[in-house]
């Protein structure tokens, strides 16, 4: 999980909305109300598969499908989040749908009534759909038994620290080795700096002649590709974010968020 704090906390759209891949254990003969173990078991059913059968299924389910959300999600249906639904006992007349992706499906390993496997994902898909799926495609039913995050795009587990190690450390939270400064997030954004009247204004939101002027090629390339272009503008004289802006498709440069980082 990646943990923003102060003014940092501007960025999460960026960073929180990203690609994430986990690995996930599947039990198999089980349907719950949650899509996992830790809800109400609904039906219980033998699994007499072969290891062949649940790998081949495993590996069928990539792709973008568009699948009902899990009734535990915050998805909304009249106004009022599925959860909602979900903790009163009730059931709305129609689960809404969702476009959901995943990729990179690599099994590891396969029991009588389980399968271990490592699988990437995009925004707004849900692991416990996939799960469900993969046992209605059994025929027996599936729900998530242990479930964790090992990429949350850019960031990798093996980057990260415990609430033990920061609870126990005793150096300063920017010494440690999960730390990231604001300025090195967004790593595959395009990066400039800039001093004088330019960091005056971009602290006022406002854009320069001059940096506009330098920022040509990044319009050009929102227009060819058809998307959005992201760049980091930092300062000259302390290395510090100043802003992160973006070249829009036909509406030229747009700041997204001004920081006031000392």
């Amino acid at each position: 999980m990646v943990l923003l704090v102060g003014e940092a906390t501007k960025l999460s759209d960026y960073i929180l909305n990203g690609d994430k891949s986990y690995r996930v254990k599947v039990k198999l003969g089980v349907r719950t109300d949650s899509l996992d173990m830790t809800g109400q078991v609904l039906k219980l059913e033998d699994v007499k598969l072969e290891r062949s059968q649940i790998e081949e299924a495993a590996l069928s389910l990539q792709g973008e499908f568009d699948w009902p959300v899990p009734l535990f999600s915050a998805v909304k249906k009249d106004g009022k989040k599925m959860y909602e639904y979900a903790h009163k006992d009730q059931t709305p007349d129609f689960i809404p749908t969702r476009k959901m992706k995943f990729w990179g499906v690599h099994v590891l390993s396969i029991e009588p009534a389980a399968i271990e496997a490592h699988l990437s994902c995009s925004k707004g898909s849900y692991i416990r759909a996939w799960a469900s799926q993969l046992g209605e495609k059994l025929g027996v039913g599936g729900a998530i038994e242990v479930l964790e995050r090992t990429i949350s795009a850019p960031y990798e587990l093996t980057n990260a620290m415990t609430l033990e190690e920061m609870q126990d450390s005793t150096e300063s939270p920017d010494l440690w080795p999960a730390f990231i400064p604001v300025s090195k997030a967004l790593p595959t954004w395009r990066t400039l700096t800039v001093r004088g009247k330019d960091e005056k204004l971009i602290h006022n939101g406002q854009i320069s002649y001059d940096l506009e002027r330098r920022l040509i090629a990044e319009q050009k390339q929102a227009f060819s590709e058809q998307n959005t272009v992201g760049v980091k503008i930092l300062s000259a004289s302390t290395g510090n974010l100043l802003a992160i802006l973006e070249a829009q498709l036909n509406r030229g440069l747009k700041i997204r968020r001004v920081f006031k980082i000392t």
